[in-house]
C-alpha cells in the first residue's frame, strides 16, 4: 500500500492534527471538547485574519440560536487550555474589540511521510435507515435492522465497523452520508430506506465512498412481514461482495448461522434490542416483554435469550429490580443461551457480568468471559465497556483506560461516559469532567454523563454544580439511588440538616426501596460510620450489584481506613 502523507498545524509546542481531531502539547494530548476543538481549527485556518463572533456562532452552532456567552465560554477555555502546562507563553488568540477573534500565533503546515506503508482495514458505518409509510410499533426498525448488520459485518477480520452507539443518534439525522462519514471517521457509509406496503418491505440500499461522496453500489430487497429476517442474510452478502472486493481485493469466506426461521420472533427480537439501547426503566420492561414474545415463538433463539438476560441485569443497574429478583432470571436466560449457541459472544458477556455480580464475586471467570465475548464478535462494544468496568473495580487503571482506548470509536457515547467515570475512580477529577463534557457536547440529554458529572463536582466541591446534575439525570431517568446520592453531596458540603430530611424523605415516601449501598453513601457523609457499615453488610448480603464498586469509590474514603471497609473488600475477593 502506498505510504500515508500526513499533514498539521504546529504552533509553539503544539501539534493540530485535524484528520484525527486532537492537540497535542509535548507529545501530550489535550482534552478538548469537539466545540472548543472546532473553535480552534477555525481560528487556525483563518489565522492572522479577524473572524467576526457572528461567523463563528453560525459556523459552530449552525440553525440554533445561542447566546454569546456561548461562544465567549469556549474561547476562555481554549485560552486556558493553551496557556496550562507549557513555558509557551505566546499569545494565541487576540481579541478585536466589537468584531471578533484573531489567532496570531505563528503557524507552520508540517508534512510528514511516514517510512513504513500504512496498513489498515477499511472502515464502515451503517447508519440507521429511513423508514416511509411505517407505522409508529414498526419503529425499532430504524436501528434494529442496522444494529444486525452491524453486529454481523464486525465479525469480519477484513473490515472495521463502527458501533450501534456511535450511530444511534443520527437516527433523526439532517446531515447527508458523506459528511456523516467524516464525522464518524470512516471510509465508507450504508445507508437504507425501508417502504412498507401492507405486508411487504421494500429496502432500498446505498453503498458511499465518503472521500469523493460517490455512489459505489445500489440494491433492492423485497421481503415480507413472514420472512423479514431474511433482510439480514441477503444485505451482509450484497455488503460484502461490493465492499470486499472493492477495497481489499478478497472475499468473504466465513459462513454464517441462521439465529432464527421465524420473522416473526426476529421482529420481536428487534424490538427488544431497540428498546434495550434505549436504557430506561420503562424502556427495559418494554424490551423484557419483547424479547419473551420472541421466545415464544421460537424457543431455540439464542439471541432472544441473551437479549433478555441483557435486559434483566440493565434492570437490576438502574434500580428497577432488586439483585434478589433479577439475578436468578438473568442467569437461568444466559444459560439457555449458551446452551442454545456455546459460541454466541453476547451470552458470554453476559455470563461474564454474573460471575462478577452475582456468583461469589468471581473476578477471574468474568475477565476471561469478557475476553471471550470479544473474541467471538470484536464488533461489540458491550463486552469491551463492561470488560473495562472489570478493571477499574480492580483498580487495573492503566488496562481499564488501554481496553477503553482499543474500543474508543468518534462520537460514542457509552464509551465517552465509561472513560469519565473510569478517570473519576482514579481521582483525576478534572480529566474526567473534561472527558464527560466532550460527551455531553455530543448528547446534551444522555443521563450517564449528567450523573457522572454530578459525581465529579461533588468530588471538586462544586456542590451547587453537582445537585443540578443529579436533579438532570433524574428529570431523564428516574432513580430513587439518585435521589440518596443528592442527599450525599448536601452532607459532604456541610448541609447535614437538609441531608438528613432528604433522606427521611427517601426512606419514607421511595415507590422502590433504595440500594443500602446508596444508604450507606449518605450515612457516610453525615460521618455516621455505624449506619454506613450496617447498611455495607445488609449491601453484601444481598448481593447488591452496586456494592462492586466499594474498592474504588472515591466518596467512601472517609470510612475507608476502619478495619470493617478491609473486612468487606477481603470478603469480595478485592
Amino acid at each position: 500500500m502506498t505510504p500515508a502523507i500526513h499533514s498539521f498545524y504546529a504552533f509553539g509546542p503544539y501539534r493540530l492534527d485535524p484528520v484525527n481531531r486532537i492537540l497535542v502539547r509535548d507529545q501530550k494530548r489535550v482534552a478538548l471538547t469537539p466545540k472548543t476543538f472546532e473553535l480552534l481549527m477555525l481560528l487556525v485556518e483563518g489565522r492572522g485574519e479577524v473572524l467576526s463572533k457572528d461567523q463563528l456562532m453560525e459556523t459552530l452552532w449552525p440553525d440554533t440560536f445561542v447566546e454569546e456567552a456561548n461562544l465567549t465560554q469556549h474561547v476562555a477555555t481554549l485560552r486556558k487550555a493553551l496557556a496550562a502546562g507549557s513555558d509557551f507563553t505566546e499569545a494565541c488568540i487576540e481579541t478585536v474589540p466589537k468584531r471578533g477573534y484573531r489567532f496570531i500565533a505563528a503557524v507552520e503546515i508540517v508534512v510528514e511521510k511516514p517510512t513504513r506503508p500504512v496498513v489498515s482495514r477499511p472502515t464502515l458505518a451503517v447508519l440507521p435507515f429511513r423508514l416511509f409509510g411505517t407505522a409508529p410499533s414498526d419503529s425499532f426498525l430504524s436501528l434494529g435492522i442496522a444494529d444486525t448488520l452491524i453486529t454481523k459485518l464486525g465479525q469480519s477480520t477484513q473490515i472495521s465497523v463502527r458501533s450501534t452507539s456511535a450511530v444511534a443518534k443520527y437516527e433523526m439525522r439532517t446531515q447527508d452520508p458523506s459528511e456523516i462519514g467524516r464525522l464518524l471517521n470512516v471510509d465508507f457509509v450504508l445507508t437504507g430506506r425501508v417502504y412498507k406496503e401492507d405486508q411487504l418491505f421494500r429496502i432500498n440500499l446505498q453503498l458511499v465512498r465518503t472521500s469523493d461522496d460517490s455512489v459505489l453500489w445500489t440494491g433492492q430487497s423485497d421481503v415480507t412481514c413472514a420472512n423479514i429476517f431474511a433482510v439480514e442474510n441477503a444485505l451482509v452478502r450484497k455488503v460484502h461482495r461490493t465492499l470486499l472486493p472493492a477495497v481489499t481485493g478478497a472475499t468473504p469466506k466465513r459462513k454464517r448461522k441462521r439465529s432464527t426461521n421465524s420473522g416473526v420472533a426476529y421482529q420481536a427480537y428487534l424490538k427488544g434490542r431497540y428498546f434495550w439501547n434505549k436504557r430506561s426503566v420503562e424502556n427495559l420492561r418494554k424490551g423484557i416483554e419483547c424479547f419473551r414474545e420472541a421466545i415464544a415463538i421460537d424457543k431455540n433463539y439464542a439471541l432472544a435469550h441473551s437479549g433478555l438476560a441483557d435486559s434483566y441485569l440493565m434492570l437490576i443497574n438502574y434500580g428497577g429490580m432488586t439483585s434478589k429478583e433479577g439475578a436468578p432470571l438473568a442467569k437461568a436466560a444466559t444459560l439457555k443461551a449458551l446452551e442454545i449457541d456455546p459460541q454466541l459472544g453476547e451470552a458470554h458477556a453476559s455470563w461474564g457480568y454474573i460471575n462478577a455480580a452475582f456468583e461469589g464475586w468471581n473476578w477471574t471467570a468474568c475477565e476471561k468471559e469478557f475476553k471471550r465475548a470479544i473474541e467471538l464478535n470484536p464488533a461489540d462494544l458491550t463486552p469491551r465497556h463492561w470488560y473495562a468496568i472489570l478493571l477499574t473495580i480492580l483498580g487495573r487503571w492503566d488496562q481499564a483506560l488501554e481496553e477503553l482506548e482499543k474500543a474508543q470509536q468518534p462520537l460514542s457515547l457509552i464509551l465517552g461516559a465509561v472513560k469519565g467515570w473510569t478517570l473519576y475512580f482514579m481521582r483525576r477529577y478534572e480529566d474526567a469532567r473534561l472527558e464527560l463534557l466532550k460527551t455531553l457536547d455530543l448528547e446534551p440529554n444522555y443521563q450517564l454523563v449528567h450523573l457522572y458529572l454530578a459525581r465529579v463536582s461533588v468530588l471538586q466541591g462544586r456542590t451547587r454544580e453537582a445537585v443540578g446534575g443529579f436533579k438532570k439525570a433524574l428529570s431523564l431517568s428516574r432513580n430513587g439511588a439518585t435521589l440518596a446520592e443528592i442527599a450525599h453531596a448536601l452532607a459532604s458540603a456541610g448541609q447535614k440538616k437538609d441531608a438528613l430530611q432528604l433522606l427521611l424523605k427517601i426512606l419514607e415516601e421511595s415507590e422502590n426501596p433504595i440500594s443500602d449501598y446508596y444508604l450507606a453513601l449518605v450515612y457516610s457523609g453525615l460521618g455516621n460510620s455505624d449506619s454506613a457499615f450496617a447498611c455495607l453488610e445488609k449491601a453484601y448480603e444481598e448481593r447488591e450489584l452496586s456494592i462492586m464498586w466499594l474498592k474504588p469509590e472515591p466518596r467512601f474514603d472517609p470510612i475507608r481506613a476502619d478495619a470493617r471497609y478491609a473486612s468487606l473488600l477481603k470478603r469480595m475477593g478485592l
